[in-house]
Formats: structure tokens, sequence, C-alpha cells
């Protein structure tokens, strides 16, 4: 039988530490596409009842993530190749671009919690903790992306981080790899204060050819612009 480790939840948000739970594991492809998962099971191993755990199901069905298998419980939907080289490609498109328009646009408070988040990115690998590391990560890109102004795009590029597949991180982290991973997020965010658009840009599509090379096991797509 298939087994996925997860941590017991607190007591604030359940539904929402439920869902972000989750959805990591399914980006970490440690819930398996194809196989069944049933609430109260997943529950019991986060130790809450098996309501918030259902209700985080049924969002991640509404976001494509999952479909419900009637009677039996919840099942993770199956990304080809094609799949993750097309989110690929759209998220070079739509979130490399506007890092020449928010550079040297950063307000004190952005900037005050990006720096917060790349610490606390750092912590996550120390420690080993790969969803609370997801979950800042996703802020971290999102607050940046947010200064844009244009919500829209947030809220698509959002959708395809989440159909994202890294079955490469754990491995990367356990041998020390992810460091240089932070210091990409690091030259990103300097740049951007420096106002450097256009390296901002260019340092941007290389860390997500990351996301779609060495963290998902696949060969690098190098950056002609950064080689």
């Amino acid at each position: 039988m298939i087994k996925t480790e997860f941590k017991k939840l607190g007591s604030v948000s359940l539904r929402e530490q439920a869902l972000g739970a989750i959805r990591s594991k399914i980006v970490l492809g440690e819930l398996i596409p194809g196989h069944v998962y049933s609430a109260p099971s997943l529950a019991s191993q986060m130790g809450v009842s098996p309501t918030p755990v259902r209700e985080a199901f049924l969002d991640l069905v509404k976001e494509g993530l999952i479909e419900q298998v009637r009677n039996k419980g919840f099942r993770v939907i199956e990304l080809s190749d094609q799949d993750l080289n097309e989110i690929f490609e759209l998220r070079l498109l739509l979130e490399a671009p506007p890092f020449r328009n928010i550079a040297g646009h950063l307000n004190e408070d952005v900037m005050s919690q990006l720096t917060v988040d790349l610490e606390t990115m750092e912590k996550c690998l120390e420690s080993g903790d790969l969803t609370a590391y997801l979950e800042t990560d996703r802020r971290f890109h999102l607050t940046l992306l947010e200064q844009f102004g244009n919500h829209r795009l947030v809220e698509i590029v959002d959708r395809f981080r989440e159909q994202t597949r890294l079955y490469g991180l754990g491995k990367l982290v356990q041998s020390g790899n992810m460091v240089e991973t932070n210091n990409e997020h690091r030259k990103i965010f300097q740049a951007v204060v420096d106002g450097d658009g256009l390296l901002a840009e260019r340092l941007m599509k290389r860390h997500l050819g990351h996301t779609r090379g060495m963290w998902a096991g696949l060969p690098e797509r190098p950056d002609p612009d950064l080689a």
C-alpha cells in the first residue's frame, strides 16, 4: 500500500493548512498521479478531522489538480511531459517580462516582506521543510509579480505554478544543491531593487529553467543570455 507522510496540523485555518500541505505534496510528486486518496486517511496523518481535508480536496478539484472518484476518494490528475513543457513555456512568457517594469519600484514594506521570505526559505532548506519552503517560495514570486499591477496575471501564473511538478526537489535539498536556488532568489531580488530590469528578467528566465530542468530531474535548459 502506498503511504505518504504528513505533518500534524496546527489549530488555526485548518482548511488552508491542509490545502497548502496537499498542494505541496502534489507539486513535489509525493501524491502519486492515478492513485486514489481518502480524506479520512490523510486527515488522520495530519491530526485533524476529515472535514478540513475534504474541503481542501474539493478546492483542489476546482483548481483542476485532482478529481473526485465517487465513493472512493480523490485522485491526482496526471500531467504528461508535454503538459509540463507547455506550462513551462507559458510561465516563461508571462512571468519573466514584467520584471523589466517592476525593477526599481518596490516600496519599503514589500522589500521588508521579501527579505523575510528569503530568510525563511533559507531556514526551510536547513530544516528540510519542503512544504514550508514551497509556500514561502510561492509568496515570494507572487509578491514580486503583484508589483506589476495586473491581478489576472498573478492568478494565471499562480495556477500554472500549482500545476508544476518538481520531482527532483527532495533529492536536491538532501544534497545541499538547493542553496544555489535561494542565491538565485537573492540575485533576482537585488536586480529588482537596483532597478536593473533587463538583468532581473534574464535571471528569472534562468530560475524558471531550473523548475523544468534539474528540479524535475530533466536536462537543464540553458539560457543563452546568461551563458
